[in-house]
């Protein structure tokens, strides 16, 4: 058997082996199925789901493939996947096609978008092992065709390491690669902002000297200025870098710095926010406001703990208003940001996961965009120790569609645009695993919601696709 055979092979076995252990519960009927890959290893994971504006749905999975004969040294190749490309929900679960990328002891996918031509821009590194183990990690930057066509490959940094690689396109199909470089010593911690055009010419390279070690999240305006938010060492950052290349500003919020003293009330105390000790996640660029939000700290409690914030910025860089989202339960563990949107309106909806007394639950709040909190709704039973990325997103009719895990299983809320849950579906854990990544949620032109993560299952990793779609009558 080949090596492009057993991966489909694995595909399609995983695809029905884990159709018969769904169980459904909604407020009324619904579609669903789930795919994914099985994995060898502890690598295995699907990291990111995207739609596109025809409707089309790509994933892109890395596959641990330790303990096979094909795997390498430590044997993790990545796929794109494309999904119900019809925009009909495929209840079988067969992808129509997957594309794996293995040219090196690892192959590890990081990021994915989609333009308006339907060509798939996949970011990752291309991972080659020297002596002592030492990792060289290239920057590799491939682009597809709809029908799964290799267009293009390029790679980056070839000698030295470059790490957290993030994409973003503009409105006119140009490019951003951004990543940190690990080498040489003059060079680490280096922010490379790379512009190519969609036939991988280069426009522009700026590098700007030790800044974040961590860019988490990209964001284009209508302009093609580009929006990056991170960490550097102990300072929260937000940089907009132009469509010429020019460096414009770069927000530095620390812990001396006048923009990172913030408070909290609670029990008639005030309590200690520092924005610079937390991180931006997400980023909403508009043609007047910029909008960032993550977690801080808050000090003063017995034990250390977070809280989520949404900050707005005007395009000159200077921050307008902050607002901060707590649980009740300040003493019983973190609060996680795992998502941001904006509505037809301008209004802006956060989630994430807050601490209530003695439980975990989902926080989703909608703050109108001069900072006044419209609506705020809690979903109780959430795990607030799993692993959550980008698990919010919204559809044109100004609903919300919203996930994370329970005891239960993986939960999908979906909320109207006044804040009250009009579809819940909970998709139950088998015997023999349980869920331990959700990573990314969107909802695709039909309105079907695609949720990416992986699950262990007998002491290995799979990586999973769900989709599910309610249905009103």
């Amino acid at each position: 058997m080949n090596k492009n055979l057993f991966h489909k092979l694995s595909i399609i076995i995983f695809s029905f082996s884990i159709l018969i252990e769904i169980q459904i519960h909604a407020q009324y009927p619904e579609y669903y199925c789930k795919t994914g890959v099985d994995g060898y290893g502890t690598e295995t994971n699907a990291i990111k789901v995207v739609s596109s504006k025809n409707g089309n749905v790509y994933a892109i999975i890395n596959q641990d493939m330790t303990g096979t004969k094909w795997g390498k040294k430590t044997g993790i190749d990545f796929l794109t996947m494309c999904i119900y490309p019809d925009s009909t929900l495929n209840t079988t679960c067969v992808p129509k096609w997957s594309k794996y990328y293995n040219t090196n002891e690892d192959d590890i996918a990081l990021d994915i978008a989609v333009d308006d031509q339907e060509n798939i821009y996949v970011v990752g590194n291309s991972v080659t092992f020297k002596e002592g183990n030492e990792a060289l990690r290239e920057v590799v930057i491939i682009k597809y065709n709809a029908q799964g066509k290799l267009i293009w490959s390029k790679k980056y940094d070839s000698d030295y390491s470059g790490l957290n690689a993030k994409i973003a396109l503009t409105e006119d199909n140009k490019i951003y690669l951004v990543y940190t470089r690990s080498g040489p010593i003059e060079s680490i911690g280096e922010l490379c902002i790379i512009n190519i055009d969609s036939q991988a010419n280069k426009i522009f390279t700026y590098k700007y000297p030790k800044t974040i070690m961590n860019p988490e999240y990209l964001k284009c305006d209508k302009n093609g200025n580009l929006y990056i938010t991170g960490k550097d060492y102990d300072k929260m950052k937000v940089i907009k870098c132009s469509a010429k290349g020019d460096l414009m500003w770069v927000n530095s919020i620390d812990n001396d710095g006048n923009q990172s003293k913030q408070t909290v009330n609670y029990n008639n105390k005030s309590y200690a926010i520092e924005i610079g000790d937390g991180i931006g996640k997400y980023i909403i660029a508009q043609d007047e406001y910029i909008y960032v939000s993550g977690e801080a700290i808050i000090y003063g409690m017995t034990k250390q703990q977070s809280a989520l914030f949404i900050l707005q910025y005007s395009n000159e860089g200077n921050l307008i208003w902050s607002q901060f989202i707590v649980g009740d339960g300040y003493d019983e563990g973190n609060n996680v940001s795992t998502g941001m949107v904006m509505d037809s309106y301008g209004n802006i909806i956060v989630s994430g996961i807050v601490r209530n007394s003695s439980s975990s639950d989902l926080v989703l709040t909608k703050f109108s965009n001069t900072g006044t909190e419209i609506w705020r709704q809690y979903y109780p039973e959430i795990k607030d120790g799993t692993s959550y990325q980008n698990l919010l997103d919204i559809e044109v009719l100004d609903n919300l569609y919203v996930s994370a895990i329970s005891d239960n299983g993986i939960v999908n809320l979906k909320y109207n645009s006044s804040g009250e849950n009009v579809g819940s579906v909970t998709i139950q854990n088998s015997k023999a695993e349980f869920y331990g990544k959700l990573n990314y949620l969107c909802v695709a032109k039909n309105n079907s919601c695609f949720i990416a993560g992986s699950l262990e299952r007998n002491g290995k990793m799979s990586a999973y696709l769900i989709n599910n779609k309610f249905v009103e009558h």
